[in-house]
């Protein structure tokens, strides 16, 4: 049985040496990354351009680090984490841009959030694929990220977001870079702005008026990403 193909949707050697991570997918994201069809397996689907392999793992810490496991006995080497993030604070990052992720806190952990517990891991991407970005993408802000466990309680966490020195949200960024470290696969993170946790929070952005905006945030985000790839010998 071929364990990789059931759970991928293709053959573990069809994985290239860069693989992007996406939590979800549209197809303005597919069309963004020039991926013409995801093949579906069991739990995630996988998609290949000409240059790297798009991995879409579903929503979570969990499906997005064991995805980034199973890399482990592949040919991958680059890991580029690409998702949606909300805003905490008031910064330079608006809504509708992309940021490049220099830290990671997890508070990954539904019942950690729920029960209000205190202590935080740090991760971080990779030194050397993290330069390498902020080159390509030059100018581009680059943020800390709080990876959460729950939509739902993000709102209640708005005060704690002042003192954890985020500036933004997601649910996968610091799994992806724990499981990448412990498999050591070089990780980084691209995300791209939806929504403002206080002014502007998810229920309203995804509201169906405001989906155009984000579909067309997504394209710009995911040809941006690709155009990066292609551009850097050290993907080819």
């Amino acid at each position: 049985m071929n364990t990789f193909k059931t759970l991928f949707g293709i053959d573990n050697s069809s994985i290239k040496e860069t693989c992007v991570i996406i939590p979800f997918f549209s197809k303005e994201i597919l069309k963004g990354f020039k991926v013409d069809k995801l093949n579906k397996g069991m739990i995630f689907s996988t998609g290949c351009n000409d240059i790297f392999s798009l991995i879409c793992t579903g929503m979570g810490s969990a499906f997005a680090g064991d995805a980034v496991l199973h890399l482990e006995d592949t040919k991958c080497k680059n890991i580029i984490f690409f998702g949606s993030c909300g805003i905490t604070k008031a910064s330079l990052l608006k809504r509708e841009s992309i940021t490049i992720v220099q830290k990671a806190l997890s508070k990954d952990s539904f019942t950690d959030m729920i029960l209000n517990k205190k202590a935080l891991d740090l991760f971080y991407p990779d030194k050397d694929l993290l330069n390498i970005l902020k080159k390509a993408l030059d100018p581009v802000i680059c943020s800390n990220v709080l990876t959460i466990g729950s939509i739902k309680l993000e709102e209640s966490y708005l005060d704690r977001f002042k003192d954890l020195d985020c500036d933004i949200v997601d649910m996968e960024t610091a799994a992806v870079f724990a499981a990448a470290s412990s498999i050591n696969k070089k990780a980084a993170a691209i995300l791209f702005t939806t929504d403002h946790i206080k002014e502007f929070p998810y229920y309203t952005a995804f509201k169906k008026e405001n989906l155009p905006i984000i579909k067309e945030t997504a394209y710009k985000a995911a040809s941006t990403v690709y155009k990066v790839i292609a551009d850097i010998s050290c993907f080819a």
